[in-house]
């Protein structure tokens, strides 16, 4: 810098760098409005499916049809039809 000011090189190197620095912004800024608007929608989708794998496990465990700890079919209660009898003969037993 002179006594006089800058020089228009000066400026137009400046200004370019400014150019590039907002720029630079507005991609981030850009980046993160366009997941803040996905966000909430994802979260809603991983709400529903836990709320559908929570209804259809306890469906499930109130027909009798829950699996023991051991992978194999919990035993069947006397007094109820077995709702999976093909599934029931594919137990840890191999048959039956």
């Amino acid at each position: 810098m002179s006594a006089r000011g800058f020089t228009l090189v000066e400026l137009l190197i400046a200004t370019v760098i400014t150019l590039l620095v907002v720029a630079g912004a507005l991609v981030i800024a850009g980046s993160a409005r366009s997941t803040f608007l996905v966000e909430p929608a994802a979260l809603d989708t991983a709400r529903r499916l836990r709320d559908g794998t929570d209804a259809l496990a306890s469906a499930l465990r109130g027909a009798g049809g829950a699996l023991s700890v051991a992978g194999g079919l919990a035993p069947h209660r006397p007094g109820r039809r077995a709702i999976l009898p093909v599934y029931r003969s594919l137990g840890p037993q191999g048959g039956g």
